[in-house]
């Protein structure tokens, strides 16, 4: 009996002395031997298809199997051969179904993926998509090279977002000159597609220029064209002409026929009290215009008077003549109906509407005035004779440069204004006064120029000539020049200290030929004017003879 529990009991204490190594042996990680654990897992993505509709993009892909439930997918966007994008809307987040369409997609090259989803849980990324290609927002425009301005340019917008309106600048996308210019539809339609309309304004330089199409969304297109006006030269005297050789005011030594009420006028021979065909005064303007110019509309100028004081008047008609050939356009008034004076020696203004014409004509155009007198031994005080034009281009006003009078029966010859040509000595403009040995900015000539630039010109080039002499042979005059727009001082040439040019003959004209790139702007050439400053170079009494001061202006128009 005792043997037998003792036996028990030694049984038992080795069964417990056994368990506590092997429970270490089950869960020490030190332990040598493999352990295996099986998991559930959600399976890869399918790779998506990718198409494109303007500047969206549907991707579309094949649900995903598996033994865990799928409950949305992880879209993902990639540059082609290159890095992940961020994702736009419609795409971004958790897809709930097996598409999505992702809009105003950025230009460029793409691929899709899509990576399932459950809760926390992601399967595997699928494989990318084909690559697809978002075009860039385009402009096109027609035509793109202009002749003329304004001009209305046609096209097309393409790959626009949808929804956007669009506005229009020149040359530069945020600070350019707007444009007037329209889409149609009004707003982008869902093919990113539209018709469009702008308008090149007047006043836009030649060369090359930048259109943009700006979107309200962002989105911006351009589109280049090029300006290649015609260039006209064109070239005018100063029939404004004053004299301050003498400092202190500048005298009037303007023409004669230039402008009404001025003190300046031009007295004709005498004229007979019946009209006669061999009787007349000739007028030549100056021919300022493009030819290619309309005119609509203009105005024949005339003041004049009877240089008698005894009771009576003057009577004339005018015929309009071309210059170059002397050939008859047309007739104002006529010897049975003239334009009369209404008392003896009292200026009086006339304004004779003329009919539409052409730049070329009216470039070549003479005035003849026929006259006769109640009196005899009577002739005209002539205080102005111009005409006022209305053209596409704006308004001008055509000033004499010659005149040849035959009041009394034979022609004078041609008297040119002293400044209108390069005649050497036939005419000239002899200061009134001696030059000083040094300049002073308060003894100049002063040449103010009319205004025949258009408005919209571009592309100006201006040159101003200037032909003169000393009056006395051993004498040498000196001179610099000031360009003027209205009061304002934009330019010299030569100075005080350094002269333009020096002329040392009373019989050889000296010609400066000077270029003024200050007269950049329409309104600077339409207001300029020239101070030439003048000295004498050495002991002696001096004056100068002004044979030419004549502007040469070269634009686009």
């Amino acid at each position: 009996m005792t043997s037998r529990v003792t036996r028990l009991l030694i049984a038992a204490l080795a069964v417990a002395l056994m368990l506590p190594a092997l429970a270490q042996a089950g869960w020490n990680l030190n332990g040598s031997g493999n352990g295996y654990a099986k998991a559930t897992s959600i399976a890869a993505g399918t790779t998506p298809t990718a198409s494109v509709s303007n500047r969206s993009v549907t991707v579309s892909w094949t649900a995903t199997g598996g033994s865990v439930p799928v409950t949305g997918y992880i879209v993902k966007r990639y540059l082609a051969g290159g890095a992940e994008q961020t994702i736009g809307a419609n795409c971004s987040g958790t897809v709930a179904g097996t598409s999505c369409t992702e809009n105003t997609v950025p230009p460029g090259n793409w691929r899709y993926t899509v990576t399932p989803a459950r809760q926390n849980w992601r399967g595997n990324e699928s494989g990318q998509s084909t690559a697809v290609t978002v075009n860039s927002p385009a402009l096109t425009l027609s035509p793109n090279t202009v002749t003329s301005l304004p001009q209305v340019l046609t096209g097309q917008i393409t790959s626009f977002v949808a929804g956007q309106t669009v506005t229009f600048r020149l040359d530069n996308q945020t600070t350019g000159q707007v444009l007037t210019g329209s889409i149609t539809p009004s707003t982008v339609p869902a093919n990113g597609t539209a018709n469009v309309s702008v308008t090149l304004p007047d006043g836009v330089a030649n060369g090359s220029h930048t259109i943009f199409a700006i979107g309200s969304g962002s989105d911006v297109a351009s589109a280049n064209v090029t300006v290649n006006r015609p260039l006209t030269t064109i070239t005018t005297s100063a029939f404004d002409w004053r004299d301050a050789s003498a400092g202190g005011a500048a005298a009037n030594a303007s023409y004669g026929l230039a402008f009404p009420s001025d003190s300046r006028t031009l007295t004709t021979g005498n004229w007979t009290t019946s009209f006669a065909a061999g009787r007349y005064i000739d007028v030549d303007l100056n021919s300022p215009l493009r030819n290619a110019v309309n005119v609509s509309s203009g105005t024949i100028n005339i003041r004049l008077a009877t240089n008698t004081a005894v009771s009576g008047n003057g009577c004339f008609y005018v015929e309009a003549r071309k210059a170059s050939d002397n050939s008859l356009l047309t007739t104002y008034g006529s010897s049975g109906s003239p334009f009369c004076t209404s008392a003896a020696n009292t200026q009086t203004n006339f304004s004779i509407p003329i009919s539409g014409t052409t730049g070329a004509l009216v470039n070549d155009t003479r005035f003849r005035i026929y006259g006769r007198t109640s009196l005899l031994a009577a002739g005209f005080v002539v205080d102005q004779v111009s005409l006022s034009l209305t053209t596409d281009d704006g308004n001008f006003t055509l000033y004499p440069k010659n005149s040849n009078d035959a009041s009394s029966g034979a022609a004078s010859g041609i008297v040119p204004f002293a400044l209108a040509l390069d005649d050497d000595v036939t005419v000239t403009n002899t200061t009134l006064a001696n030059w000083q040995t040094t300049y002073a900015t308060t003894r100049y000539m002063l040449a103010t120029f009319p205004a025949y630039v258009p408005t919209g010109a571009t592309n100006l080039s201006v040159t101003m000539t200037h032909v003169y002499r000393a009056n006395a042979a051993t004498r040498q005059v000196c001179n610099y020049v000031e360009s003027f727009a209205g009061a304002t001082s934009i330019g010299t040439h030569g100075s005080s200290g350094s002269d333009l040019s020096c002329s040392s003959s009373a019989t050889a004209d000296t010609t400066d030929t000077i270029p003024l790139p200050e007269v950049d702007t329409v309104a600077e050439a339409n207001s300029l004017s020239a101070r030439i400053y003048m000295k004498r170079s050495a002991a002696g009494t001096v004056q100068s003879r002004h044979d030419q001061v004549r502007l040469s202006i070269t634009y686009a128009k």
